[in-house]
This record gives structure tokens, sequence and C-alpha cells, in this order.
């Protein structure tokens, strides 16, 4: 079970984690350079543990892999806005789980069995999808044929469910760089890899993808 950290923990946190004890109402946050230097590509080194920048009223942090990303939710206060920029693999063949297309979770599960639902207050701007955050990359290769999603990625089920707990509303936007077929995760190149989440990055910043009243 996910616990809430005090509001000291949380202070410090952010101040440690972040370089800044108050980010911005809306943040997004990604463990990819990429999604940090389309939002704000020319800010200077912020002096937190994970590179951040802050640019149209929005704070970027570029946060590790995996469930250590849930740090970066649950030092946030309650009615922060959350957007998770990520990649995934594909589960399934067809539909909109294709690689180079841009989703949407609509739940998780990790694989521990902690579940987040998104919580966004305005629609979808991408299909949704269900997916299973694994332990890491060669376990999502080893297990993929036991997964029960339609895509499967590192982070999603822990930025949900910690945003359940922080009282923020929370999305996740995944850009399917991998087709995972026979457990393969390496399939696209940086190049590839890299557009896709750029596409995944400009569109979080729209202005009527916004978390609503």
């Amino acid at each position: 079970m996910i616990a809430r950290p005090s509001a000291t923990w949380r202070a410090k946190a952010r101040t440690a984690l972040f370089g800044i004890e108050a980010p911005a109402p809306q943040v997004v946050l990604s463990p990819f350079t990429t999604v940090l230097e389309a939002v704000a590509p020319a800010s200077s080194p912020a002096p937190g543990w994970w590179p951040r920048a802050d640019a149209h009223g929005v704070t970027v942090v570029r946060v590790p892999q995996g469930s250590a990303c849930l740090d970066a939710v649950l030092c946030l206060e309650p009615g922060t806005s959350v957007t998770f920029v990520g990649a995934c693999g594909t589960l399934r063949q067809g539909g909109p789980s294709v690689v180079g297309a841009m989703v949407e979770a609509d739940r998780a599960v990790a694989y521990d069995g902690t579940t987040g639902r998104r919580t966004w207050a305005t629609a979808p701007i991408a299909p949704t999808v269900a997916v299973a955050t694994a332990r890491s990359l060669a376990d999502s290769s080893a297990g993929h044929h036991r997964l029960d999603a339609d895509c499967v990625d590192l982070e999603t089920a822990w930025v949900l469910a910690g945003a359940a707990v922080a009282g923020c509303r929370a999305r996740a936007l995944l850009a399917i760089t991998d087709g995972n077929r026979e457990g393969a995760v390496f399939e696209s190149d940086f190049g590839v890899v890299t557009e896709h989440l750029l596409r995944v990055a400009r569109l979080a910043l729209l202005p009527h993808s916004g978390s609503g009243t």
C-alpha cells in the first residue's frame, strides 16, 4: 500500500528532487530528456537531484525509470495536475496499439498488484488502453505472454496510483515505440523513439488538453 508522506517530507523532497519547493500547478513527469528539452530547450540546469525545466506555466521533471518515479508524485501537494509522458510496448496487434501511435492509460496495474486509474478532468486526447507496469525491461520481455493488458511500461501504474494518494489529478500519455513481438523491447532506434516522444510532449501542452476545473 502506498502511504502519503508528511508535509515536512514533501517540502524537503520537492526542494531536493526538483530544486524548488513550489512547482507549477501543472507538472509533467517523464524519464526522457527529449520531453524536457521539448518544453524548455533553452533552460539552464536546475539545482535539484533530477533535471527540471519551467515554461508555459508548467514544471517538467525528468524522473528515473521504474518505481522511483513515485517519489516525484508523492511529494506534490493536493490539487496539482500531473501528466506523465512515457514510452511503452504494445501487447496487442491491431486497433490503436500500433507502433508510432499515441495512447492514454485508462488504468494500469503494476507487477505487485498496485493499481492506478486516470483521474484527469477533461476527456482523453488519445485512445485509452490498459497498461501493465513491469519491474524492468527484462521482465517485460520474459513475461510478456502473461501480461493481461494492451501495453506494457515501467512507470504508469506508479504515477496514477501515487497521484490518487497525493490528491492529484493525473493522466499518462504514452508513445508506443515497440511492438513487443516475442518480448522484443528495442525494436525502434533512438531517433524514431525521440520523434514519437516529441509528438506526445507537444500534445500534452496544448491548451485543450489542460486539467480543467
